[in-house]
């Protein structure tokens, strides 16, 4: 998860509310980068500097210019039984106090909202890269999964089943 976290260039790709996302300038765990994100129709641009920490699984940014006055936190990365939990604290500012004032809340909304698209995003991605290496016969890329049928879907089941493994003797339909 860390490592798809620091491929900010290739956000865009797969991040729909991402609309420019590139490092700039790096010196050594220290990277600066300029972002575009979109967010209910409204565009949010910034220039950030991050400090990456590998050992303690954090990314530490803050704005250095952009739309708000104050827009820095920190990703942390943690083991978690059901695999990595991803938790981030920010504090953001437009700077602007009346303005702020009538749209605090709507604020907070929207920049929790593309974080939460950005997790949501990561997540998909890192599945479906890892089923991806699996059907190319990187199976080692996966370390469990399941697979869930429905009796109305028995032959689907069946199908799923024998192409996961061609030999596999399926149960009886009774069984299943």
């Amino acid at each position: 998860v860390f490592r798809e976290i620091l491929k900010i260039n290739d956000f865009v790709t797969f991040m729909p509310n991402v609309k420019k996302s590139e490092i700039i300038e790096r010196k050594g765990m220290t990277v600066k980068t300029r972002w575009s994100v979109e967010i209910d129709g409204i565009p949010i641009n910034w220039i950030e500097e991050e400090v990456v920490d590998p050992f303690r699984l954090t990314i530490r940014f803050h704005a250095l210019e952009g739309d708000l006055e104050k827009f820095d936190g920190e990703w942390v990365l943690k083991s978690d039984p059901k695999g990595t939990r991803v938790e981030i604290g920010l504090r953001a500012s437009l700077g602007i106090p009346l303005i702020e004032r009538l749209i605090s809340k709507t604020l907070k909304e929207k920049i929790e909202k593309n974080f939460v698209m950005m997790i949501e995003s990561l997540n998909n991605k890192i599945v479906s890269d890892r089923y991806r290496n699996f059907r190319a016969g990187k199976h080692q890329d996966i370390s469990g999964f399941a697979i869930i049928g429905h009796p109305y879907n028995l032959n689907n089941l069946i199908r799923y089943l024998k192409y996961l493994k061609p030999d596999a003797h399926v149960p009886s339909r009774e069984f299943l």
